[in-house]
């Protein structure tokens, strides 16, 4: 994917925004006027090797969104021997102040039952 400087910025921009004409303009091509920057945005988009750099970028940010099992497991160790808190907001005269706490034994038995619905025992 041979991209230009200029190209890769409108791709990184179209991305944040998702405006065409927005990111025409930020990526620094020269505008006339606005409607020109929508025709050039538009023609830049059917670029085969700017929509293959936005589509791989897309994918990449999913699939860093996205917890994977081990990551959702790993959590659920770390709650189980109380490593993780919460906040919680308590009401102090007018004012709310806020203080960190261990999740509750009944937090805890649930993550439980959950590490085992995946590592079921043999003995039931």
């Amino acid at each position: 994917m041979k991209l230009t400087t200029k190209q890769r910025l409108f791709a990184d921009e179209y991305i944040k925004s998702g405006n065409a004409t927005e990111a025409y303009i930020k990526a620094g091509y020269s505008v006339k006027t606005n409607s020109s920057a929508k025709a050039a945005s538009s023609r830049l988009l059917t670029n085969v090797n700017l929509k293959h750099y936005i589509d791989a970028k897309m994918a990449e940010i999913e699939s860093h969104k996205i917890a994977d099992a081990k990551e959702v497991l790993q959590f659920y160790a770390r709650v189980l021997r109380e490593e993780e808190t919460e906040e919680v907001a308590l009401p102090v005269g007018d004012g709310v102040v806020t203080v960190e706490k261990k999740l509750s034994l009944k937090d805890r038995i649930t993550v439980a039952k959950e590490i085992l619905k995946r590592y079921p025992l043999a003995d039931p």
